[in-house]
């Protein structure tokens, strides 16, 4: 995400020394905009399919992810309004990445009580070791 934003910045700059001004804001919306990226996936989803997706949802995978595109909105908007000398927009940026960390924060908990609880409910793994060491019968000669 730092590497894409540099190369944002980068690319603006150089744009910046051809023309003599930075691009205009309305290329830096159309390119920062994810909200075209969002889909429900249970409208192609079977029976089955819906349960995985029901344990999907309560293992905090997709607030993980939402918290990642919040993350990475916010430091976009932080790194164009500052090319843009846009104060306001900038806290707002700052504002939403802020609000991303935090749902981060609260999604990895949510996923480790998810993980706790499902290695809890398994069935333990039988031990390969324990078994390899165990000493063969011998054959009874009688």
């Amino acid at each position: 995400m730092v590497a894409q934003m540099l190369a944002c910045l980068d690319a603006a700059e150089a744009y910046r020394k051809l023309t003599g001004h930075y691009p205009k804001a309305k290329i830096y919306r159309r390119f920062l905009n994810l909200a075209e990226f969002s889909f429900d996936p249970t409208k192609w989803a079977d029976d089955r399919e819906k349960e995985a997706i029901k344990q999907l949802a309560m293992s905090g995978y997709p607030e993980r992810i939402e918290a990642e595109r919040m993350i990475h909105r916010g430091a976009m908007q932080v790194a164009a309004s500052r090319l843009l000398g846009q104060h306001t927009q900038e806290v707002l940026g700052d504002h939403e990445l802020y609000m991303g960390a935090h749902l981060l924060k609260e999604s990895l908990a949510v996923q480790n009580v998810y993980w706790r609880r499902r290695m809890a409910n398994e069935k333990p793994v039988p031990d390969v070791d324990a078994d390899a060491s165990a000493q063969p019968e011998e054959p009874d000669k009688g």
